[in-house]
């Protein structure tokens, strides 16, 4: 319970508060209005108080770091965890906790935490991290276990005093506007006692979906069209990379000439030079075919021929011609002798160039494989460098489709995997749901027990295991009149202490500012208070309501049994003057 709210602020009005229910009254009077500072009586910054000294953030903006405040700290007696301490906090130093041991069994806190001093300083990190052991008694995360979606003092303790600051009075599971469906499932399944991990694994299987989405909706398409099937990338891979080997091979062997272009022209003079000698040698090879079959035609005509040819055309010839055949017939043969001795001569001398020709070509065969054999084997740099240039492009396309590769082969296990996973999931959250039912049915009847005593018929909470993680929801038959909001929220609010109270967790005390009780009208503010009061005690909780004197409930709308009045406290607050409020002073 928190025994007292103090500050080092000379006009600030401490709060000395009792076991039970605590009412701390504020008077407005009828020039209040929507513009004034909203500290002109300070009621609901008593909220603020208790949760700046439990490690809440304060920001440039907060009113503990504002000129009028912020060098002066503020503190709080309270029992936490066996322990009776004083906790002090400046917005000078908002980094920093001043922890006072005052009384109590050290033994719940951890081991040797006030051996040394009574006093200690601590970070707000620290802070936080004790109270959430001491208080909530979270454990640490299991190895492995991602930090994400567990438990923490921050997310827990709004429960147990909501702000009007963070709009917590909108739903019951939702202590801020901000707060996450997977931090609500969360944080209550704990609070309950329900299978809490179970809800973190969900909405850590929901963020891959999520993931999953927002990688489809930023291709524009559907993602596989743009990776492509993992079956049909491996093909791909495959071959670019046989082809990356062979290329790199031929940078390895390629060996850089700097008479390369001297070896090109080389090589292109010998195969001119050969031309020209085939065509020579085509040329004398037509000749040599030509000569040998004129040496095999060539003779002189016989000299009976030549008579027969006169007698056919009918002439005769003198004798004296006749005696003359014989020397023209000599003379004939001496000419075809000649002749053939010629054609020998030419034929043999065609032949013995034929012979060079081909030696030749055969040399100059040999010495064109010897330069191409060179070439082969080396070239000039801008050609390695071209080579080189080339592999570099390949052995990049290689990696881009691998990487398509691994994405898509990835995307199709994920989403395999995540069909696999929701599925399981569900079942698990729905057989520990059913595990925990005692722990279930025991909130239900908490809550419907107060119903049953605000409206004179059950509400229900309704726990139920989906896909999407725990739903929770607070349910009320009947008329859903004015207030009705607001008094689900109280219902919740007790039930969860009182569960909590039961499993040795929580701070052991609820706080309630007048924004739960707008709209409400005064007899079920009084009941309220009554039902509230009487299970938090049975619970060993203690129950400090902030309340608009206006909204005080008459005496005839009090129950017989419950006298309000004495639970009021002596400090009331006003802001009909400027000293009147919580502070003491009016600042902006």
């Amino acid at each position: 319970m928190i025994h007292r709210i103090f500050s080092s602020l000379p006009t600030f009005k401490t709060l000395s508060l009792h076991a039970g229910l605590n009412v701390l009254l504020s008077d407005k009077t009828e020039r209040s209005t929507q513009k004034q500072t909203r500290n002109s009586a300070g009621k609901s910054s008593v909220v603020e108080i208790v949760h700046f000294l439990l490690g809440a953030q304060a920001p440039p903006d907060s009113i503990f770091r504002n000129d009028a405040l912020r060098d002066h700290e503020f503190g709080m007696d309270v029992d936490v965890g066996e322990l009776l301490i004083s906790v002090t906090r400046s917005g000078r130093a908002p980094n920093l906790v001043r922890v006072l041991y005052l009384a109590g069994d050290r033994s719940a806190w951890p081991e040797a935490f006030f051996s040394a001093a009574t006093e200690v300083q601590l970070s707000i990190t620290e802070w936080r991290e004790l109270l959430g052991r001491v208080v909530f008694r979270i454990p640490s995360a299991r190895e492995g276990e991602p930090e994400n979606y567990r438990p923490t003092f921050r997310a827990l303790f709004p429960y147990f005093a909501r702000r009007a600051s963070s709009e917590a009075f909108h739903l019951p599971i939702q202590q801020g506007k901000d707060q996450q469906p997977w931090d609500q499932q969360v944080m209550i399944s704990y609070l309950l006692g329900l299978d809490w991990r179970l809800v973190g694994q969900s909405q850590r299987l929901r963020d891959r979906v999520k993931s999953l989405d927002a990688l489809k909706k930023a291709a524009g398409k559907e993602l596989s069209s743009v990776i492509g099937r993992a079956a049909d990338l491996l093909a791909q891979v495959t071959n670019l990379e046989n082809q990356t080997a062979e290329r790199r091979q031929s940078v390895d062997a390629f060996r850089v000439l700097p008479t390369f272009h001297e070896y090109s022209e080389r090589a292109e003079e010998i195969t001119r030079s050969l031309h020209q000698l085939r065509v020579q040698h085509q040329a004398d090879s037509r000749q040599i075919e030509t000569l040998r079959h004129a040496l095999k035609t060539e003779a002189a005509p016989a000299l009976p021929d030549v008579a027969r040819l006169y007698d056919e055309a009918g002439l005769t010839l003198p004798k004296r011609v006749l005696r003359r055949f014989p020397d023209v017939e000599a003379f004939h043969a001496s000419v075809i002798a000649n002749r053939r001795s010629y054609l020998q001569s030419e034929l043999l001398e065609a032949e013995s160039r034929l012979r060079r020709y081909e030696a030749e070509m055969e040399r100059l065969d040999r010495q064109r494989a010897d330069t191409f054999r060179v070439l082969k084997n080396g070239g000039a740099l801008e050609d390695l460098l071209a080579m080189q240039a080339d592999l570099a492009s390949k052995e990049a396309a290689v990696g881009q489709l691998k990487s398509r590769y691994e994405t898509a082969k990835n995307l199709e296990a994920t989403q395999k995997e995540i069909k696999a996973e929701r599925a399981m999931l569900a079942l698990q959250l729905q057989r520990a749901t059913e595990e925990h039912e005692v722990a279930q049915k025991r909130a239900i009847s908490v809550i419907s027990r107060i119903f049953s005593e605000l409206y004179g018929y059950a509400g229900a909470l309704v726990i139920n295991p989906t896909e999407k993680g725990l739903e929770i929801s607070v349910r009320l038959d009947g008329d859903r009149g004015k207030g009705i909001k607001q008094m689900s929220i109280f219902a919740f609010d007790v039930m969860l202490s009182v569960i909590c109270a039961e499993r040795s967790l929580g701070p052991s005390f609820v706080i309630h500012d007048s924004h739960l009780f707008d709209g409400v009208d005064d007899r079920q503010v009084a009941t309220a208070l009554m039902v509230g009061r009487r299970e938090l005690a049975a619970a060993k909780c203690q129950y400090f309501v902030l309340l608009n004197s206006d909204e005080l409930p008459e005496p005839e709308d009090q129950p017989d049994d419950f006298d309000i009045a004495g639970c009021i406290l002596d400090v009331r607050l006003t802001d009909a003057s400027e000293s009147g409020g919580l502070f003491g002073i009016r600042f902006n």
